[in-house]
């Protein structure tokens, strides 16, 4: 962010803020100074003392509010390298000098380009759009900037659980994601959400109570991003899953048209806000190998907490994790139902779980397998060996993460689960069916996959690749990187 705050002498090669919050306890000063103060890690710490030995006027230093343990540990840290010290538990006031050169390539220090913003992320309720922007407002939270919530009601507890605030949509459509949306009537409720006026003045209104540098908008939100436009916002347009998803969608059939309706040309929002975030792997995207707008940049995969390292695949007990969507589709359970027959009798245990639109009650399952409304994932995947599910982008990503190949039935039509799916299948690291398709036809599919072969191969290569970038960590440092605009006077 272009900070407002003095800056020391270009000379010493570090630029100076007087506050800033520091990571999580335990934080290696490495990946602190890295990561939150853009510092080089081969750098030393020259000096580290508590006020007023150092002052912010003294040259070449940066205060800074960190992890270093309590006073009187401080004299054993002085003149160690960053990678040789971690942050503990006692927060106190100190004073670092970084000097550039201590470097041993003698390299200039990045400088200090932090100033604190304030954050608003847009969201709705739809399931795997909510994780992208938890990740990416949780590492902005990390970094020192204030970051808040506006959302349907029912979000609350879980964006709350996260520690952020939140506020509800007061003006906006109803919505339930586990509300069933069937046929041509479903997909127009969900277009009137996308195109509807109210999240924008519910937006506007946030701004008007309080200031607010920055607006990240889900990229369905076409309402949300019209008002943010007009009244001249630093925005940010959030792509959660494949580019060319998206874009396919707005060009093309009755999206475009409803939404014109109401004045709002969605590819036009996108290209033209500051950024527009695409938070998947973007050799996946077939979007990626088309020239595409200054705009648009792919993060990488935005991760969830994994162990590190990774157990192979060929070193672990066949386990299948069973996930469709959270959303309430049709011909759900009949899916559900036709894999839990597929699985029986094969030699690896399963684990179903079905999210809070079906019932797990209601299902006839085998010896080896267990059926759950809810178990958290990244309690299942570090040991399992493959993944059936329905092709929704989070829970994809997540299992290619995780080295595993998948059985992928898409279970809407009209949504990017058959794009997932079919990209997937084309180099050979997943196999995509029909949502209708029979036992027999899973039970093969189930069986190719849970042995050892090619298809394994490359689930590691892809799953080194998703882990080699976190999109959260790219998100934040590009909008870390924005021009912070005044509101427009007269902006409600």
């Amino acid at each position: 962010m272009a900070a407002p705050r003095p800056r020391v002498p270009m000379s010493s090669g570090v630029a100076m803020s007087t506050e800033i919050a520091c990571g999580p306890s335990g934080m290696p000063a490495r990946e602190f100074a890295t990561r939150v103060m853009g510092a080089d890690p081969g750098l030393q710490l020259r000096a580290l003392a508590v006020p007023p030995l150092l002052t912010a006027d003294s040259p070449g230093i940066i205060v800074v509010d960190m992890m270093v343990g309590s006073a009187r540990d401080l004299g054993s840290v002085r003149d160690h390298r960053l990678d040789e010290i971690t942050l503990e538990q006692v927060a106190v006031r100190a004073v670092v000098c970084l000097e550039p050169w201590a470097h041993p390539s003698g390299a200039t220090p990045s400088p200090w380009r932090h100033h604190m913003a304030r954050i608003l992320f847009v969201t709705w309720d739809g399931g795997g759009n909510v994780p992208p922007a938890l990740g990416i407002a949780t590492e902005a939270r990390n970094r020192g900037h204030q970051v808040r919530f506006l959302g349907h009601a029912q979000q609350r507890r879980r964006i709350e659980r996260h520690g952020f605030r939140f506020t509800p949509y007061a003006h906006a459509r109803p919505w339930q994601s586990t509300t069933n949306h069937p046929g041509i009537t479903g997909l127009y409720q969900s277009l009137a959400v996308f195109t509807d006026a109210g999240p924008g003045i519910d937006l506007l209104d946030t701004v008007a109570r309080g200031p607010i540098d920055v607006v990240v908008v889900d990229c369905l939100l076409y309402g949300a991003l019209q008002a943010a436009a007009d009244a001249q916002l630093t925005r940010v347009t959030l792509v959660h899953t494949y580019y060319e998803f998206m874009y396919q969608g707005v060009t093309r059939g009755v999206t475009p048209v409803m939404a014109r309706l109401k004045g709002q040309r969605p590819l036009r929002l996108w290209t033209s806000s500051d950024l527009a975030l695409v938070t998947t792997d973007k050799d996946l995207d077939p979007a990626s190998h088309r020239s595409l707008p200054a705009s648009v940049h792919y993060t990488g995969v935005v991760r969830h907490p994994m162990p590190s390292p990774l157990t192979p695949v060929s070193e672990r007990d066949p386990l299948i994790l069973v996930s469709l969507s959270s959303l309430n589709f049709d011909g759900q359970q009949r899916a559900l139902q036709n894999i839990l027959e597929a699985v029986g009798g094969l030699p690896a245990h399963t684990v179903v779980t079905t999210g809070p639109s079906v019932d797990p009650t209601g299902f006839t399952a085998g010896p080896n397998t267990e059926v759950h409304g809810y178990v958290p994932h990244e309690q299942i995947l570090p040991t399992a060996t493959l993944v059936i599910g329905h092709g929704g982008h989070d829970t994809t990503m997540r299992a290619l993460a995780h080295d595993l190949p998948l059985v992928i039935l898409p279970i809407h039509p009209a949504l990017d689960q058959k794009m997932i799916g079919r990209s997937l299948e084309q180099r050979g690291v997943a196999r995509c069916l029909r949502k209708t398709a029979a036992p027999e036809r899973i039970r093969s599919a189930v069986g190719e996959l849970l042995v050892a072969g090619p298809h394994r191969t490359t689930a590691a290569t892809l799953g080194a690749r998703i882990r080699a970038h976190d999109g959260a960590v790219h998100a934040a440092d590009l909008i870390d990187q924005l021009p912070i605009r005044e509101r427009r006077r007269g902006v409600r």
